[in-house]
């Protein structure tokens, strides 16, 4: 259940958080949130405390309070049920105390947690149990579209990994002696990722020995090759080798209490809080007299004010005003950084304080969950203070808005953005794409935010069904609904948040395929889009169907405490397709095979080597088995001899073990697969090789990267080398239809197994990918000779085994019975321990053979509430000034939001440099959300060309369709082409019925002074 937040936060953390025991004040919508999120994370125990009776406005943003509960439940007890329901493992429950009145038993929890705003004197006094207590306070509240967090940690915190971020290592090329030694790295397996501050540790150093196994130290980053440490004129030369690599280095932390904090939020020379959107300089400060005020206000009038009650706020909004000229003229550290006075940035922090709306809300509990799960020492915590605002939300909203409350759950949200805008938000249509995490958090928000409430509709699609490892994160789901729809599932549950939510669920792709599901008319009728997919190329399928059909998109997406959200405008921002991801690491073939360095590299063979004998090797069986004769006709397609010869002598060996039915066999072949990886390839490779084997330039051949191996003798008692033998033995059983036994057995049997001698060959070894193959020429009168050879040797002449017989496996990560894990993880230590890699858990091993995305609930819950912040903004405007992209990263503490990209405009130029000529945009200026429309009815390609040529004055040279060429000027058939239907051509070249009444063209054409012609998209409608 853990294994994706595991990939997040680590063992050790998981093994602190699970110990942790949490206090929580406060159930409305950022109590809820925060509980939720730290509850999903798996502390051992959540106690919760808010006696307030429910009202109808929690529903908004309380998902777990219902109508029943309005005026009889208590908050957390109406909670409760369902709060227990997220994580089994997890006790929570409802204190049995008063804390405002016997405060003293606070001190039994780690985290104490306050959720609202309160009494001021009251929260100094919870401070003071927690310091005294070495535990941790955390202060927090949703004021309207604005909020702030306030931690105190204690005075003596220890922060053991800032960041989170995974330690990485480097081999060292070359450390020079000089006052400032610097290190030069093989960049050849990437550029250095080390920055200033870094401290690391060399191991395997040759010649400057001194640097071996000693205390971190610290260093400077010189170039993306190198950076310098210590004095080195004192140690020895550098000879060859070694490996550098990260370490975490505790860091300790002293935390103000809350009483001096609220009175200065940071001191003079501190560190001043870093900027949430760099359009608000001097915000923070601002932010904070208002906190300030607000606290005033709730301390003298012991309630906060009543929403958009200008009047009650006029003394206290002057107040303030002078207290921050004062504090300029007096030059108060924080406040001569602040903004000039805006009495409307204040006023909207008041007046909105007990207005609390899932956007905001769900922001902020994944924020104050995140740093609950901070005190394990695990990432950075805010550091006293954090203040957001998202005013620009509102900043289209007339004065004279109708926020008249309706007595309904939306209250709320009414009072903020109007009743105006609550209508547009109950007729919206959304069509989003994904109901995982980030699809469960979005429905929870429409649903509470009364999206498609009225007239609109809300349509979920998403192929994928619900797995155990989904349930952390996943808040809509329960153990019950794993192996169901997950947006089947999503739907059904979401509606008991709000019995008016309408949603209808779909488990289809978004692909060409189905596109007579997600027709014209569907698309046309979406308000917005919103993407919570896990893959780029869905991305990129789904940006590309927004642009043609002119439709809002919001895109969001996760890794670890990582986000970002990217909001896409028809007509005014750029879009998904036009930003350039960076292309993933690959490593060199060579590498994987023959010269790993790193644990991911054995990791990733090991993943190969499953995949090619439990996968590939047993499809090609089966596919043999039920037509011999097809398959080596295909086989013959593939080219090369030699894999067609492995190929057919492995289907050989496959189909003697299947006939015979006999276990033994297949223990044989484990055995003999141990021997040739561990032992006998690392011999041959030693024998081409030798330790001190130099090139014929007189360079040394094991250097760098390149380790020198030993090989592994097998061992019965060794756990790795055991492993191995009986997984591989019992995967083989599996995939051939033989009943496999006990590794009780497997071990009696290969105790009594002899290792052949080792005999070296005479063979090539590649060092590099672009090295030739070292493969025997053959005639081709060989190569049938060859292969009729082996087919002839395939026992039983006409295949008599079924090919239901044989069972291919599929690699399944999160089933710890079927053996898939630990073959990889045998392999891959075995394979570090040829070559002196240090070996990893199983828990890694998984992560990375599985490929699994670090993902947690917190992360998930702050950036869909950003989204739907977006939403609330696109209902107003689409100037590009009031919209905003985000990118946060929880662990450290950085909240950037910052304005889209303006849309791209296609520009003419004297010199493409991919076209190698002149080119010229037609028409001028046209972006992705362009296409022509031609909707003359229908045209053969000479019409088109004279349509071309006539309005636009270019010359047409291509003409394609959906990939496929239709027409082309150079082809010796054009002129015969050009007389024949467009849309007929296309039936007959794609052998395809044309479901719609138009076709989408791409037209190259040239323009008449010699430049190549830019073209839109071209929607032709021929009927």
């Amino acid at each position: 259940k853990y294994s994706r937040q595991i990939g997040a936060y680590g063992m050790e953390t998981m093994g602190k958080l699970v110990k942790m025991e949490v206090f929580i004040q406060g159930l409305r919508g950022l109590g809820a949130e925060t509980a939720k999120n730290i509850i999903l994370a798996g502390p051992k125990r959540v106690v919760l405390y808010d006696p307030t009776i429910t009202t109808i406005n929690d529903l908004g943003s309380n998902f777990y309070l219902t109508e029943a509960d309005v005026g009889k439940s208590r908050r957390d007890q109406a909670s409760l049920t369902l709060l227990k329901e997220l994580n089994p493992r997890v006790d929570v429950e409802i204190a049995d105390f008063d804390p405002e009145k016997d405060i003293s038993k606070l001190k039994q929890f780690s985290v104490v947690c306050i959720t609202e705003v309160m009494n001021t004197k009251y929260l100094a006094n919870v401070d003071a149990v927690t310091r005294e207590s070495k535990g941790a306070f955390i202060y927090a509240a949703s004021t309207g579209v604005s909020g702030f967090v306030f931690t105190d940690f204690g005075k003596e915190f220890i922060i053991r990994d800032e960041n989170g971020e995974e330690c990485k290592q480097h081999i060292v090329k070359a450390v020079s002696n000089s006052t400032e030694g610097v290190v030069m790295i093989d960049d050849s397996l990437g550029k250095l990722v080390f920055t200033d501050g870094d401290f690391v540790t060399f191991k395997e150093i040759v010649g400057m020995t001194e640097l071996n196994e000693t205390p971190p130290r610290p260093i400077k980053y010189v170039s993306p090759m190198a950076f310098s440490i210590e004095d080195t004129t004192k140690y020895g030369e550098f000879i060859a080798g070694g490996i550098v690599e990260q370490v975490k280095v505790p860091k300790p932390h002293q935390y103000r209490s809350f009483t001096d904090s609220l009175e200065h939020p940071y001191v003079e020379g501190g560190k001043i809080p870093e900027l949430t959107d760099f359009s608000k300089f001097g915000r923070n400060e601002l932010l904070h007299l208002a906190v300030q005020t607000l606290h005033k206000f709730f301390d003298e009038n012991k309630s906060l004010p009543k929403p958009n009650d200008k009047e009650i706020l006029k003394s206290y909004l002057e107040a303030a005003k002078v207290r921050l000229e004062k504090g300029k003229e007096e030059k108060v550290s924080w406040m001569t950084n602040s903004q000039d006075w805006d009495e409307k940035v204040v006023a909207q922090v008041l007046t909105w304080s007990q207005c609390q709306i899932l956007p905001n809300t769900s922001f902020m509990g994944g924020i104050v969950a995140q740093e609950i799960v901070k005190f394990t020492g695990k990432f950075t915590p805010i550091d006293q203070w954090m203040w957001f605002d998202f005013f620009e939300t509102v900043a289209n909203i007339p004065e004279d808005a109708n926020r008249i409350a309706k007595n309904g759950r939306y209250d709320d949200q009414i009072a903020i953005f109007g009743n105006e805008i609550q209508d547009k938000l109950s007729d919206l249509n959304i069509f989003m794409v994904g109901a995982g995490a980030l699809g469960c958090e979005f429905l929870k928000e429409f649903a509470l935010m009364g999206v498609s409430s009225r007239n609109g509709l809300t349509v979920v699609t998403d192929n994928d069904h619900i797995e155990i490892s989904n349930l952390n994160r996943q808040f809509l789901f329960r153990i019950n609904d794993v192996k169901k729809p997950k947006s089947e599932v999503a739907c059904r549950v979401v509606k008991t948040f709000n019995k008016d939510f309408k949603t209808v669920d779909h488990q289809t792709l978004v692909t060409p395929e189905n596109s007579h599901i997600f027709h014209d008319q569907f698309w046309e009728g979406q308000d917005f889009v919103i993407n919570a997919v896990d893959n780029v190329k869905a991305r990129k399928y789904i940006d590309n169907l927004c642009t043609w059909y002119g439709k809002p998109l919001i895109d969001s997406g996760t890794l670890g405490t990582k986000a970002h959200s990217q909001v896409i405008c028809p007509f005014v921002t750029n879009c998904y397709n036009d930003m350039q991801d960076p292309p993933e690491d690959g490593v060199p073939m060579c590498t994987l095979h023959n010269f790993p360095s790193m644990i991911e590299h054995c990791i990733e063979y090991g993943r190969d080597s499953f995949t090619g004998n439990f996968t590939d090797a047993i499809e090609d069986l089966k596919k043999f088995s039920a037509n011999p004769q097809n398959f080596i006709t295909e086989l013959k397609k593939e080219g090369n001899v030699t894999v067609q010869i492995n190929k057919l002598n492995a289907i050989k060996e496959a189909i003697l073990i299947a006939k015979s039915e006999d276990f033994n066999k297949c223990i044989d072949v484990a055995f003999n697969a141990f021997v040739e990886l561990f032992d006998f390839k690392i011999r041959q490779l030693l024998h081409n090789f030798p330790p001190e084997y130099v090139d014929n330039n007189g360079a040394k051949f094991w250097t760098g990267s390149k380790r020198v191996p030993s090989p592994i003798v097998y061992n019965i008692e060794d756990p790795l080398s055991f492993s191995y033998v009986a997984t591989y033995s019992t995967l083989l059983a599996q995939s051939l239809g033989i009943k496999p036994k006990d590794f009780d057995y497997i071990k009696s049997y290969t105790s009594k197994l002899q290792i052949p001698e080792f005999k070296p060959q005479v063979i090539k070894i590649k060092v590099n990918d672009s090295d030739p193959d070292d493969d025997v020429m053959l005639s081709s009168e060989e190569e049938e000779k060859k292969l009729k050879q082996i087919i002839e040797e395939i026992p039983g002449g006409k295949f008599s085994i079924s090919p239901s017989t044989f069972n291919p496996q599929d690699f399944e990560k999160d089933d710890d019975s079927n053996h898939h894990i630990d073959y990889i993880h045998a392999l891959s230590n075995l394979r570090a321990s040829n070559y002196r890699i240090t070996e990893c858990d199983r828990l890694k091993t998984k992560l990375i053979a599985g490929k699994i995305i670090p993902a947690i609930a917190t992360t998930t819950a702050s950036i869909t509430g950003l989204v739907a912040y977006q939403v609330l903004t696109l209902l107003q405007t689409n100037k590009i000034d009031y919209l905003r992209g985000a990118y946060l990263n929880l662990a450290v503490n950085l909240y950037i939001m910052t304005e889209p990209g303006p849309k791209i405009e296609t520009q003419d130029k004297d010199m493409d440099p991919i076209l190698f000529g002149p080119v010229k945009a037609i028409p001028p200026k046209w972006t992705v959300w362009d296409k022509l429309v031609l909707d003359q009815g229908s045209m053969t390609f000479k019409q088109l060309s004279d349509y071309f040529m006539e309005k636009y004055s270019v010359e047409v040279c291509i003409v394609a369709c959906n990939k496929k060429t239709l027409l082309l000027s150079i082809s010796k058939s054009f002129k015969e082409q050009l007389g024949k239907n467009i849309e007929e051509e296309y039936a007959r070249v794609c052998d395809t019925k044309i479901a719609t009444n138009y076709l989408t063209l791409e037209v190259s054409a040239d323009c008449t002074d010699g430049a190549t012609a830019l073209l839109p998209l071209v929607k032709y409608v021929f009927k």
